[in-house]
């Protein structure tokens, strides 16, 4: 079901490692599954978004909050783009959904 939607969607654990990233993440991205899948998402952000902004919303949303919010971001092969990022709880992770901003 994830892998057919449009939005880029991303689960993660409290330890911030993806479990899931569908087919729309990784294409946007330029990424193979075994490149994303594991790995702690500093290793995959860049290291100053993660901890000046995606980290704290994580935190927020482990804590039960839906976090919605836009932001930019570069991307290596596509260059700067605008960011609609919603995450929520499922059950002891968090899935987000992101989808470039009109």
């Amino acid at each position: 079901m994830v892998e057919g939607l449009e939005e880029m969607i991303i689960v993660v654990d409290r330890n911030y490692r993806y479990l899931i990233a569908n087919r729309a993440f990784l294409q946007y991205r330029n990424m193979k599954r075994e490149d994303v899948i594991g790995r702690h998402l500093m290793d995959v952000l860049n290291t100053a978004v993660f901890e000046n902004t995606v980290k704290g919303k994580l935190d927020e949303s482990f804590r039960g909050q839906v976090v919605h919010y836009e932001m930019s971001y570069r991307y290596p092969t596509r260059g700067e783009s605008q960011l609609l990022v919603d995450y929520f709880r499922f059950g002891g992770t968090v899935g987000l959904t992101v989808s470039p901003a009109c």
